[in-house]
């Protein structure tokens, strides 16, 4: 993967939701060289303690989506905007679904 080309790096939550990511990668039509699926976090509290270590790496790199995967992580996420989940210093753009929250630089 290019790290300078846009390309994808998600972030499952737990196992279970690593092997639903890794089903997408089985799509015919994807470029599966742009997308990475990084080992599960081991819950929504680790996916924020490891989305905090990635920040400096994800600003170095716009084309870069960062893409948080959890079943009920994104009712916490967008319950709570002043968590330390959101760092204003970096100016990211956060998109929170029921089963997904998607970070943009």
């Amino acid at each position: 993967m290019n790290k300078y080309r846009p390309h994808v790096l998600v972030l499952p939550e737990d196992d279970a939701n690593r092997q639903i990511a890794n089903g997408f990668l089985l799509w015919p039509s994807l470029k599966d060289q742009n997308i990475q699926i990084l080992p599960s976090a081991g819950g929504w509290t680790a996916v924020r303690d490891k989305l905090h270590t990635l920040l400096p790496d994800i600003s170095k790199y716009p084309d870069r989506i960062m893409v948080l995967l959890g079943i009920s992580m994104g009712n916490r996420i967008a319950g709570n905007r002043s968590s330390p989940m959101f760092p204003t210093s970096f100016g990211y753009e956060f998109s929170c679904s029921e089963s997904s929250a998607c970070l943009k630089s």
